[in-house]
C-alpha cells in the first residue's frame, strides 16, 4: 500500500490582502510521486487541478471581506489529506 500524502506549512504568503487582489498559498507536499490532485477552496468557487512536486503554490483572486478560511485538499495514492489556513481580506 503506498503511503498517504502529507501536507505541511499551508499558509498564504501574505496574511492580509485587498479584495480583488491575488492571494498566493504555498505548502509542502510529501509522499507523492508524479501528478496529484488538489482543491483550494474558501467555501465559494473552489479551484481544482493537478500539480507535481513537493512545493505547492497556487494563486487565486480574493473576494469578499474579513477573515476567510481556505482549505487545501491533496489527493494522491488513493488517499486525501487537508489543511486549513486563514487570510484577512480587507
Amino acid at each position: 500500500t503506498p503511503p498517504a500524502p502529507t501536507l505541511a506549512g499551508f499558509a498564504p504568503t501574505a496574511a492580509t490582502v485587498c479584495a480583488g487582489s491575488v492571494a498566493t498559498f504555498t505548502a509542502t507536499v510529501g509522499n507523492v510521486s508524479g501528478t496529484y490532485n488538489f482543491t483550494l477552496s474558501n467555501g465559494a468557487g473552489p479551484l481544482s487541478g493537478t500539480a507535481t512536486g513537493a512545493t505547492f503554490s497556487q494563486t487565486l483572486t480574493a473576494g469578499g471581506s474579513g477573515v476567510q478560511t481556505y482549505t487545501l485538499t491533496i489527493g494522491a495514492n488513493g488517499t486525501t489529506v487537508a489543511a486549513s489556513s486563514t487570510v484577512d481580506v480587507g
